[in-house]
């Protein structure tokens, strides 16, 4: 006898002919069993529980700003002078007209207005998400367009260019340049041309503009957007738009309510991007019954059986069931041919799998620390006073690093454990160092470890008279770990001075030295020091090594127990300084820069994009045309001439000052190639 799998059923009723025909031939029907009369439709969709459609998206476009700083006739950002913003996307289908979507959203607003109304610039990074419904005014059409709304919060913070890199402000003159004073200055006739750094490094709240104090960096929105959805394929989606956001902060721009204007700051987000329908393309172990298609949860129950040929079935060759053939209710049969129905709706057969095996062993994880401590022997904003300078230099690898707050921090060591970053502060502490302190990086500056693990408290470390834990020795190369190298009594530390200058120096100019330490003296001076030796013959080595590579006049200083002593005699027979100044209050310039390599030239431009047009082809007529580019700053310098003689560069900027895409080029210096200070090229030479 040939038998049919027993299929699934998307109805609830009998009435389906389909049905009828499977139970006539394989099952003696109850005679009492009762006759369905009903005239409903075969049709007849099973109740169909929430699925789960996840659509992960992508996207980036520009962040336009639109408030009281731009243009009076037009609020709204020119989208050429946009920045880059980037938003992530999932989104679940409520019904064929209505998602639910959650979205993260981050990048930079970015606006510099010069008019004679207003010359302001600012740069905000923007960070937050929220959710939103999306509607879809045309859902069955390959081009679906779409409108949406809902409440966003994000955090932003504001900073402004108010500086160059040399400290002196900004002025704004009618005349559309930037000087170094005011117009309406009594000295205006000596002020020079500034170029505009574009490093926005002054936070807007400790200006208080407006009298608005340190507000609220943290704030709620409300997106109002529409677009454009494109179906490429039958799980992705290509999507086009605009968002407004209507924000509840008037303080994006820095400005707050100074300028009389719109009380809120909105931004646009117009982007592009993919979105992937990951519930269609998903794989599964389930298959249809006996090879048939799956059909849909709302499909005919006869189109599961096309291609079937019923009258063949019926025919004599085919045995009855038998007598003792179990009875079944129309019910009973469309119970068993619901139970093959997945949680999609389509039929399918249930497949089992067993694992048999012993379960893997679980091991903890070792936790990494969440910091690695060092200790911050001094933070010093003016001058370090002479005593806590030989202090300083006293111990093996401390380095010296600016701060966003343009203090410098004498940092040293490395640290995982806490117990030993406790036992290195107090010796630091005992040793004549009061403001040592636990510290971990966070971005670019150092902060307390106000909050260790329980039990270690940090910073609170009381000073005894018992003999502290002797931290790990010194290390010329410590790497993380718990590394903090000691004053050690008796330990003689050797470096090698290159120099004092009246004006800070940047790093470039000592380009090939590392290990530089850099103490800004109470009198005005920067000194620079470079290694670290417990050897008097490794700081002559190093010395030797520095002066072939263009540092003459370089000189070692030798410190102990906290203090300078002059070079032993025993260890240094063949050192040039007979009778050597250990007074650490410098007095006057002493530098080991090579004046040959000092040079002038005529700055055409110092821009961190590409210059326009006209400009790009203006310069390369210019003699000794070249760019250089400033890691530090991110500009590139666009140079002209070169010359040892300032008056030369001098005559060539008057010479060029006369075309007028050249009146902002002014007198720069370099060392080793590298950009300096005008002031401190002349003073080299002056040596």
């Amino acid at each position: 006898m040939r038998t049919i799998a027993s299929p699934v059923s998307q109805g609830k009723g009998a009435g389906s002919s389909a049905i009828k025909r499977y139970a006539a031939l394989h099952v003696k029907k109850d005679s009492t069993a009762k006759k369905d009369t009903s005239n409903k439709s075969d049709f007849v969709p099973v109740n169909k529980d929430f699925v789960l459609q996840p659509l992960l998206g992508i996207g980036t476009g520009l962040l336009s700003y639109f408030g009281n700083v731009n243009a009076p006739v037009s609020k709204v950002q020119n989208p050429m002078t946009s920045r880059i913003g980037y938003d992530l996307q999932y989104s679940q289908k409520l019904n064929p007209v209505m998602e639910f979507n959650l979205y993260a959203l981050f990048g930079q607003l970015c606006v510099n207005t010069r008019s004679s109304d207003m010359n302001w610039n600012f740069l905000s990074s923007i960070e937050g998400g929220g959710a939103r419904l999306i509607f879809k005014l045309l859902p069955k059409q390959n081009l679906t367009p779409y409108i949406l709304t809902g409440v966003e919060s994000f955090e932003f913070l504001t900073k402004t260019s108010l500086y160059n890199n040399q400290g002196t402000p900004y002025y704004y003159w009618s005349d559309g340049s930037i000087r170094s004073l005011p117009q309406s200055s009594p000295m205006a006739s000596s002020a020079t041309q500034l170029q505009w750094n574009y490093n926005y490094s002054s936070d807007m709240r400790s200006l208080n503009i407006g009298n608005t104090g340190k507000y609220q960096t943290q704030t709620f929105a409300i997106p109002l957007g529409v677009g454009f959805m494109f179906h490429l394929c039958n799980n992705a989606d290509f999507m086009i738009g605009t968002t407004l956001n209507y924000t509840f902060t008037n303080h994006i721009d820095g400005l707050g309510d100074s300028t009389g204007g719109r009380k809120h700051d909105m931004f646009f987000m117009t982007s592009f991007g993919l979105r992937f329908d990951l519930s269609k393309n998903r794989k599964t172990k389930v298959s249809g019954i006996n090879g048939h298609k799956r059909q849909d949860r709302y499909a005919h129950p006869d189109a599961y059986y096309a291609g079937v040929d019923f009258d063949a079935l019926a025919q004599d060759t085919i045995k009855p069931v038998s007598d003792k053939a179990p009875t079944l209710t129309d019910s009973a049969i469309l119970r068993q041919y619901q139970m093959y129905e997945d949680s999609t709706g389509q039929f399918a057969q249930i497949i089992v799998e067993n694992t048999i095996g012993n379960p893997a062993q679980i091991k903890p994880h070792p936790q990494p620390s969440a910091h690695v401590y060092s200790i911050q022997l001094a933070r010093y904003s003016k001058g370090v006073p002479p005593d806590v300078m030989d202090k300083l230099m006293s111990i093996p690898n401390v380095t010296s690093e600016a701060m966003p707050d343009s203090s410098t921090a004498y940092i040293v060591g490395n640290f995982t454990d806490m117990d030993k970053a406790k036992a290195s502060q107090q010796q630091y502490v005992q040793n004549g160092l009061p403001d040592a302190k636990i510290v971990y990086r966070k971005d670019k500056d150092y902060v307390p470890a106000a909050n260790p693990p329980p039990g270690q408290e940090a910073n609170k470390v009381p000073v005894s008279n018992n003999p502290p834990v002797n931290p790990v020795q010194p290390n010329n190369n410590p790497a993380p770990g718990n590394v903090g190298p000691a004053m050690n009594a008796g330990t003689i530390v050797y470096r090698v001075q290159l120099g004092a200058y009246k004006h800070k120096l940047p790093r470039e100019v000592f380009m090939n030295i590392d290990n530089i330490v850099e103490v800004k003296t109470e009198n005005g001076y920067f000194t620079y020091s470079a290694g670290s030796f417990t050897k008097y013959q490794d700081a002559v080595d190093y010395k030797t090594k520095l002066t072939a590579l263009g540092y003459p006049n370089l000189f070692i200083k030798a410190y102990q127990n906290g203090k300078r002593i002059p070079l032993p005699k025993a260890e240094a027979p063949n050192e040039n300084s007979p009778k050597e100044d250990l007074n650490e209050e410098v007095t006057h310039e002493t530098s080991s820069l090579d004046k040959s390599k000092v040079s002038f030239d005529v700055v055409l431009a110092a821009l961190k994009g590409a210059p326009s047009r006209d400009m790009s082809d203006k310069f390369k007529t210019i003699d000794g045309y070249r760019t250089i580019y400033d890691s530090a700053s991110g500009l590139t310098y666009y140079i002209a001439g070169h010359f040892t003689d300032i008056n030369d560069a001098k005559a060539m900027q008057a010479k060029l000052a006369a075309d007028p895409l050249l009146n902002k080029a002014t007198v720069g210096a370099c060392y080793m190639n590298k950009p300096i200070p005008v002031e401190q090229a002349v003073d080299i030479l002056k040596q």
